[in-house]
Parts: structure tokens; sequence; C-alpha cells
């Protein structure tokens, strides 16, 4: 599906497995949110449910909501790939990421959206003070260390659903093809200016983690043994 990158202001991307608890709040939410703005948008959800759960709630929600449309994830694999998907259709000056079980903020959107005004092509979202089990923590740390050391990029969260980045870094992401499944670690050597913003975290209301241990585990050796960083450089803006 062609998009029509930079007709609208805003795209908001959200991949969607196993979240449908949350589903009206998030709408409504979003749509309070980004109606604020006063400037075009369109959000996407990317229905990722294996088995096509999801669907009916979504395309009755998308129909409610105006600039609201449902694309069904081609690879239902994991979240990257489905958020991957998103952006390839997404038509936004700027782009925003956010996980749809409602531990993201949508009121947090405009203070990405401003990091991106003031010339980042990046700004990636720090729950400075999380609302996940003590498991989730320790993996989240050990893993912001592994990614830095690999790409040689330090942030403080690496494994945040919330950012923000512009149309042409989206561009250069897609460009990546199969390898642009390591999203933020190709997005913050890919820019050329990479903000922090400290956003918020809420207790998760709906839904399971999709990050079982065995997950976990194959996600870093996916990342240690295909990622090399030396081969997004030559995609970087001259």
């Amino acid at each position: 599906m062609k998009n029509n990158r930079g007709s609208l202001y805003l795209s908001v991307v959200a991949p969607v497995c196993g979240e449908e608890e949350c589903l009206e709040e998030l709408c409504s939410r979003l749509f309070s949110v980004l109606a604020g703005l006063s400037r075009t948008f369109e959000v996407i959800f990317v229905n990722n449910d294996r088995y096509g759960r999801n669907c009916s709630k979504l395309y009755s929600l998308a129909a409610v909501y105006p600039g609201f449309s449902v694309i069904e994830s081609e690879r239902r694999r994991d979240q990257a790939a489905a958020t991957l998907e998103g952006i390839k259709r997404s038509s936004g000056k700027y782009i925003v990421t956010i996980d749809a079980d409602m531990q993201n903020d949508p009121g947090d959107i405009t203070v990405l959206i401003e990091a991106l005004r003031k010339g980042n092509d990046l700004a990636c979202g720090w729950r400075r003070r999380r609302n996940d089990p003590v498991f989730r923590k320790c993996v989240s740390f050990l893993s912001n260390r592994v990614y830095a050391f690999f790409t040689g990029y330090r942030l403080k969260d690496y494994n945040c659903g919330l950012n923000a980045l512009n149309a042409s870094l989206a561009d250069r992401l897609i460009a990546l093809g199969d390898r642009g499944r390591f999203i933020k670690q190709a997005l913050v050597l890919l820019a050329g200016s990479v903000a922090e913003v400290e956003v918020k975290h809420h207790s998760r209301l709906a839904g399971k983690s999709k990050y079982s241990m065995a997950v976990i585990i194959w996600k870093g050796l996916d990342f240690i043994v295909n990622f090399r960083a030396a081969r997004f450089l030559r995609y970087r803006k001259a």
C-alpha cells in the first residue's frame, strides 16, 4: 500500500494484540489529545493478533472516530514487525508509536512532538518511574546495556513503545527492509539528532505482557546475531 508521506501533520501507530479491554478508553483518550492539536492526523491500529481477535471491536471503533483506521498485520510475529508495518502505511509529517495497553499516556504525545518541532529527528520516551514488576525492570536494565554496547548509543530506555520520529527518518528506517525490525536501535543510529523525553507510565489495565522469558531470550539472541551497527551507518543522512 502506497502512502502519501507528509500529507498529514501527525500519524499515530498502535500495534494491538490482546488489549481489547483497553481499546475504547485508548481511542477516547487519543481522539481527545489529537483533536486538541487542531492539526490533521490519522491513527493506524495494526491488528497483530495471530488468532484474528480485536478485529470487530477495532473496526467498530474506527467507524466512530474520524481519522482512525485498522490494518491487518501481514506478519503476525511480534510487536516490532507490526509497528514497522504501521509506519510504512503512515502519511504524517510526524509519526508517533504507542502501545495499546494504556501503560503509555496519550497525553505525552504533545511533548514528543514538541521535541521534533525543535529540530530533533527522533524523540524517545523515557519511563523514569515505571509501573512494572521487578523482573521486567531488571530485564529492561540489562537489555538497555546490551543495546547500548552494540549500537554505541546510550539511551535510558530502549524498550519504551512511546516514540516520535519525522517522515524523513521513517523513510530511512523503511529502506532497511527486514533489518528495520530492530526499530529503536536502528532509529538512534539513523537519526541526526535524538531527544529523550520523560513520559508517564501507568499500571497495566488489561491483557498480558507479550515478553515471556523465552521471547526475551529469542529477541536478545536475534539482536546479537543479526544486528550489525556498521551496516546502518551508510543510511545516515549526509
